[in-house]
C-alpha cells in the first residue's frame, strides 16, 4: 500500500482533525505509522484500531516504547512444552531480572500450528539501573532446567555444548568426535593433522624418480663394483664376462619397501647361458635410492619354456594386497623349485589415496544470454574450466528450446534442469539420481538428487538445490516452510540428513536479517531452527560468513548464498572459498567447498606386467583358458565389479 492509501484509511474512520500529527517511518514494504490522538478519541482508537476495508484487515495500535534506556530482542529457544500461561509465567520469571519485560511470544509451525518450542521476548534496561548480564543459558524454575536465548551483544557461545567463551570450532567436547582420515585418531580434522602434513610429498618434488639401468651402475669404480657380490641374474645378462657361468642358487628374494608400496619378487630360471635374456627394471614411484635396488629378471622368450608357468588370477587378500601369481609350494618353503621354466610372483599394498570432492554453488544471473551469444560462451566456457565436480546452478533460465546448447557447451558428464535450477557432474565418480519431490512439493525452484560411486568407493550422499523467491517474504516462507516439510518426510525414507547438502540463493541474509532479529519476517522460523539443528555452514571453514556473496551495486552487497552440509559431512570439509565473477556474467559470486569422502580402494601403486608375456602365444593360451576357467568357478552372487 501506498502512503497516501494509509492516511486515506486512517481519516475515512476517524478524521485529520482527531490527530496531532502523524509521520510515517521505515522501508517502502515495511512501513511504521507514528500517530498523536486526542484524547477524545483514544480509547476509542486503541480499542478498534484501523480498518482496512479492501483487504479485510484492521490493525491495532500499541504504545511507543520510551525514548529512555535500552531495548533488546531475545530469541528463545528449548522451551518446555507447557501449556501457554504456564510458559508465560516461566519467560516472565527467568528474564525479568534483566529488565522490563515489554513483549513476548512464542513461534508456531505456520502449517499445522505446531509449537516447537522456540519464542521471543522484548525487554527494556532503564538508564541508571544495574542489571545482571544476559548469558546465554538461562534457568527455568527450581528444578535445573534451563532455556536458551540469544541476543546480538551476547558474549560468545558454543552452539555444540551451549558453553559460553568459546566457538563450536574450539569445543573441547565438539573435537572429542571428530575423526581425522589422515591419521584415523579423534580430535582434530585431515587439514589441521601433523602427521598427515609431515609425511604429505612436497608439491614442488617431483613425483617419478629417473628409471634406473646398468649403465647407471657401470660408472662405479672398479674397487666399489668389486665390494658388491653379483647377482645370480646380473651375472647372465650380457654384460657379464665371458668365463662367468651360471651357478645353482636358491630364489632370489629381494623386496623394495615404501610407505604405502611393498615388492617381493621372487625368480628362478635354470635356461641355458646362450639363451637371449631380457633385462626388466621396475619403475616405482617409491624406489630406494640405494644402488642395490636395481632389479634384473631374465626372462626366456622360447615357447617350450614355458610349459610349467602358473598363471592364476588376481585376488584381494587379508593384508590388502594383490597376487599376479601363484607361487610353488617349493618356493614358499624357501626352497629352490626342481622344475624348468620362469615363475614370478608379485606382491603389491595398494597405495590409497583420499578421494577430494569439489562442490560449487552459483546463482548465475541466466546462463542463457539471448543479447549476447559470445558473453554466454565465454562464461560457460570458464564455469567449465573450473574443474568442480559438481556445479549446482539457479535463476539458470532454462528451456527446453536452450538445454541442449547448455549442455553440449559445459560438456558435463550428466545434468538435470528446471526453468529455475540445474546441477552437473563433471566426473563419472560422481553419479546423478534425481529423486522425485513431485508429490511432496511440487516446484520447479529445486532439485534433489542422490550421489554416488559406481563402484561405491564412498558412502552416498545427498544434494538438494534450490532457488528461493525473491519478490515476496511471504512466498519465501511458504517455500521455506515447504522444503523443511519434504525434507521431514524424505528423511524417514529415502535420504540421511547427516549427509546431505543443502546449496543455492535463499534470498535472505542470515547476519543481517536472522542473527539481528530485524528480518525474521523474511523466512519460515521453522527451516532457520531446522538447519541450526541439523546442519553446518560449510562457508565457516575459512572464517567466509559475512563475506558478501551479492552486490548489484556499489554499496548494495549481503550474503544470501549458502552451502550448509549436514553433520555427518561437517568434519570432511577441507576447503571454502568465494570467488566473483564478470558483471556482465552475473552479480553473484560463486560458492566452492570441498570435501574428503575417505580413502580410494585403488591408486597409485599397481604393478604393470610384463608387455614380453603378452607377445609369448604359449603364454596367450594359457592365459586365454585360466580365465575362461576362473569365469566359469566364479560364484554366482558375485557383483560385476
Amino acid at each position: 500500500m501506498t502512503d497516501q492509501q494509509h492516511l486515506f484509511a486512517i481519516g475515512a474512520k476517524y478524521g485529520p482533525q482527531n490527530f496531532y500529527g502523524i509521520k510515517i517511518l521505515g522501508r517502502p514494504k515495511q512501513r511504521y505509522i507514528e500517530l498523536n490522538p486526542h484524547p477524545s478519541i483514544l480509547k476509542t482508537f486503541v480499542e478498534e484500531g484501523i480498518p482496512y476495508a479492501h483487504h479485510h484487515v484492521r490493525l491495532l495500535p500499541c504504545k511507543a516504547i520510551d525514548g529512555v534506556g535500552k531495548v533488546i530482542q531475545i530469541n528463545l529457544t528449548d522451551i518446555p512444552f507447557l501449556p501457554y500461561e504456564d510458559i508465560k509465567h516461566g519467560v516472565s520469571a527467568a528474564l525479568s531480572p534483566f529488565g522490563t519485560i515489554l513483549d513476548f511470544g512464542l513461534k508456531y509451525e505456520t502449517t499445522q500450528g505446531w509449537f516447537m518450542g522456540a519464542g521471543y521476548a522484548v525487554i527494556q534496561q532503564d538508564e541508571g539501573t544495574v542489571y545482571p548480564t544476559l548469558h546465554h543459558t538461562i534457568p527455568w524454575g527450581s528444578d535445573g532446567d534451563v532455556i536458551y536465548a540469544t541476543c546480538p551483544d551476547m558474549p560468545t557461545w558454543c552452539r555444540y555444548c551451549h558453553e559460553e567463551n568459546h566457538t563450536k570450532y574450539e569445543c573441547k567436547k565438539a573435537k572429542a568426535s571428530i575423526l581425522c582420515y589422515g591419521c584415523h585418531s579423534f580430535g582434530h580434522v585431515v587439514a589441521e593433522c601433523p602427521t598427515a602434513t609431515s609425511n604429505a610429498p612436497s608439491k614442488k618434488q617431483g613425483f617419478k624418480k629417473p628409471r634406473k639401468s646398468y649403465l647407471d651402475d657401470k660408472e662405479k669404480t672398479d674397487e666399489e663394483s668389486s665390494n658388491l657380490p653379483p647377482s645370480k641374474e646380473l651375472l647372465k645378462s650380457n654384460y657379464a664376462p665371458e668365463a662367468s657361468t651360471t651357478p645353482k642358487s636358491a630364489p632370489i628374494s629381494k623386496e623394495i619397501a615404501a610407505d604405502n608400496v611393498k615388492l617381493a619378487a621372487y625368480a628362478d630360471d635354470d635356461d641355458d647361458d646362450d639363451d637371449e635374456d631380457l633385462d626388466y627394471t621396475p619403475n616405482n614411484a617409491d624406489e630406494s635410492n640405494s644402488d642395490d635396488d636395481d632389479m634384473h629378471y631374465s626372462i626366456d622368450e622360447d615357447e617350450d619354456n614355458f610349459s610349467d608357468v602358473e598363471i592364476a588370477g588376481a585376488r584381494l587378500t587379508g593384508t590388502n594386497s594383490i597376487d599376479l601369481t601363484k607361487v610353488p609350494e617349493d618356493e614358499q618353503m624357501n626352497e629352490a623349485p626342481t622344475h624348468h621354466g620362469s615363475n614370478l610372483f608379485y606382491s603389491i599394498i595398494i597405495m590409497s589415496i583420499h578421494i577430494k570432492f569439489n562442490y560449487a554453488s552459483l546463482n548465475c544471473n541466466s546462463l542463457v544470454k539471448i543479447s549476447s551469444s559470445s558473453t554466454q560462451s565465454s562464461y560457460l566456457r570458464y564455469l567449465r574450466l573450473q574443474q568442480y565436480n559438481i556445479f549446482s546452478f539457479q535463476e539458470t533460465h532454462a528451456s527446453p528450446s536452450t538445454i541442449p546448447s547448455l549442455d553440449m557447451q559445459l560438456q558435463a558428464q550428466q545434468t538435470f534442469w528446471t526453468a529455475h535450477c540445474g546441477i552437473a557432474s563433471f566426473s563419472s565418480d560422481y553419479i546423478l539420481t534425481k529423486i522425485p519431490t513431485d508429490t511432496i512439493f511440487p516446484s520447479d525452484r529445486l532439485i534433489l538428487c542422490k550421489v554416488h560411486h559406481p563402484h561405491d568407493f564412498y558412502i552416498p550422499f545427498y544434494i538438494l538445490n534450490l532457488y528461493a523467491p525473491a519478490d515476496s517474504n511471504v512466498a519465501r516462507r511458504e517455500f521455506f516452510d515447504s522444503i523443511y516439510h519434504m525434507l521431514l518426510h524424505l528423511s524417514d525414507t529415502t535420504l540421511s540428513l547427516d549427509r546431505l547438502l543443502i546449496s543455492g540463493d535463499f534470498n535472505y541474509d542470515l547476519c543481517r536479517d536472522i542473527d539481528s532479529g530485524k528480518g525474521l519476517f523474511k523466512t519460515s522460523p521453522n527451516w532457520i531452527t531446522f538447519l541450526q539443528q541439523f546442519f553446518h555452514n560449510t562457508m565457516q571453514c575459512n572464517d567466509l560468513v559475512s563475506v558478501p556473496t551479492f552486490q548489484r551495486r556499489v554499496g548494495t552487497a549481503s550474503s544470501i548464498d549458502y552451502i550448509y552440509a549436514g553433520y555427518g559431512l561437517q568434519h570432511s570439509i577441507t576447503e571454502s572459498t568465494i570467488s566473483y565473477l564478470q558483471p556482465t556474467w552475473s552479480d553473484h559470486a560463486i560458492l566452492h567447498s570441498s570435501f574428503s569422502l575417505g580413502k580410494s580402494k585403488t591408486g597409485p601403486g599397481i604393478w604393470r606386467g610384463n608387455p614380453q608375456y603378452a607377445s609369448n602365444p604359449k603364454f596367450q593360451r594359457m592365459l586365454t583358458e585360466h580365465v575362461n576357467d576362473l569365469m566359469d568357478n566364479m560364484p554366482t552372487d558375485c557383483s560385476p565389479q
